[in-house]
């Protein structure tokens, strides 16, 4: 099995991660396997087509147009049949990141996390966490076809979970930060004024001038920890370990030390928080780089780290999380797109991924699918906009039951940045939602 192929087995691949949100017992996935689902053999092909349900499952499509799949899973693409789509496979391709292993392995090199690296995508392909509603049509379709009801057949669909992160990059204002704000700053700028809105394009410009010229510490650690305690919540924050390896770390890495931040380490552990590692940047797919940089943060830790999100989200599928595993790490949340939100890999849950067609056991992602900058830096819309397509992303989890992770920088709840009223906004809709299901 090349990474780019499907064979039978990844069938038990898929049975096993829908098993822990989806079909707990072993009866349920022999219910599983007795469905008739066609078996094509075509070779992968990063394009993509809407497939109609029957009207017994129509509710677990988009819009009346069924689920998106990938043209390689169906007997014929120009004529999509429910009954001619191999759903093992095309529920695989999304886990896989079968689109982007075979983007990297045609540019020679990985996407790093940018969405317009993609040579080829679909206006939907992110919008929806397609491989659960795939997970949610199969179970739906196996009590169809034993002609008993889902609920008899299985358990409750989950209610839809959050994890809540923050990256740690900077504790006060440096010339890098500048530096890095001010090209977003010009970015808006232009698009404020392409789309004629002069007082707000001159507007961004007086905030970017003040921003450069008002020096600033970041020390808002207890006001987050206050603010998800009153939602009844708490996070995992992700540390910079303080040794750069690249070039560019001077632009591109944090410049702050661990014994910088030692005080508000421990403060976070004893509020019962996390602590995760945000390795350098330079530090994607070196298992001995994640080792001494895993060391050197676990030296300020009650208890190791096994939790790890990639600065700048440098990311190759090829060898990154394989990397982490070899440095002991458990846990990547690093599976988002930098300069867009959705559902990367079209998942919303934890699961284990295949390292040469095997599972890495012990080791597990969760992708994220909102960030604080796709709703700021690459948007110039209004704040009832933004949280409008946020909240998508929110029902959408909600809707099938599954688990993504969420990350606001530590550094934009500053009110110089802005950013954190739509955090409080987002904090309130997803406890709003939690105490309704009480």
């Amino acid at each position: 099995m090349t990474a780019l192929g499907f064979s039978e087995k990844y069938k038990d691949y898929i049975r096993y991660v829908g098993a822990r949100l989806y079909w707990p017992e072993p009866s349920q996935q022999e219910l599983l396997n007795s469905l008739p689902v066609y078996n094509t053999a075509h070779d992968y092909t990063a394009d993509w087509v809407y497939v109609a349900l029957p009207e017994w499952a129509a509710d677990l499509g988009v819009d009346g147009k069924g689920i998106l799949v990938d043209v390689s899973s169906c007997k014929n693409a120009s004529k999509p049949d429910w009954r001619e789509i191999n759903w093992w496979a095309a529920a695989f391709h999304y886990l896989n990141g079968s689109a982007e292993r075979q983007a990297e392995i045609a540019l020679g090199k990985p996407l790093h996390s940018y969405s317009f690296r993609m040579p080829n995508s679909h206006a939907d392909l992110y919008e929806y966490a397609w491989l659960n509603r795939i997970l949610l049509f199969l179970r739906r379709w196996a009590a169809h076809e034993n002609g008993i009801s889902e609920n008899q057949a299985f358990p409750a669909k989950p209610d839809g979970t959050f994890l809540l992160t923050h990256d740690v990059d900077y504790i006060k204002k440096t010339l890098p930060l500048i530096i890095k704000k001010s090209v977003f700053d010009v970015m808006r700028f232009f698009k404020s004024l392409a789309s004629l809105k002069i007082g707000e394009a001159f507007q961004t410009a007086f905030k970017a001038i003040q921003f450069a010229l008002t020096p600033r510490r970041y020390n808002l650690f207890s006001h987050i920890v206050e603010l998800e305690k009153s939602a009844g919540y708490t996070s995992v924050f992700n540390f910079y370990p303080g040794r750069s390896v690249s070039k560019k770390s001077w632009l591109l890495d944090p410049s702050y030390s661990l014994e910088d931040v030692a005080g508000a380490i421990a403060y976070l552990e004893e509020e019962g928080c996390e602590i995760g590692l945000h390795p350098t940047y330079g530090c994607w797919e070196n298992g001995k780089l994640y080792n001494e940089q895993k060391a050197l943060l676990d030296k300020y830790l009650k208890t190791p780290t096994e939790s790890v999100r990639q600065h700048w989200l440098r990311f190759s599928w090829q060898s990154t999380w394989e990397a982490q595993r070899l440095a002991d790490l458990k846990r990547d949340t690093t599976l988002l797109w930098n300069d867009r939100p959705g559902f990367r890999n079209s998942t919303a849950l934890w699961f284990s991924p295949l390292d040469d067609g095997e599972v890495m056991d012990g080791f597990q992602a969760l992708p994220t699918a909102i960030m604080d900058s796709h709703f700021f830096d690459y948007t110039t819309a209004d704040e009832q906009t933004q949280f409008a397509r946020l909240k998508h992303y929110l029902d959408e989890v909600r809707f099938v039951g599954g688990e993504i992770a969420i990350v606001w920088h530590h550094r934009v709840f500053h009110p110089e940045t802005g950013w954190g009223g739509l955090y409080e906004k987002l904090l309130n809709y997803i406890k709003l939602a939690d105490d309704e299901k009480r």
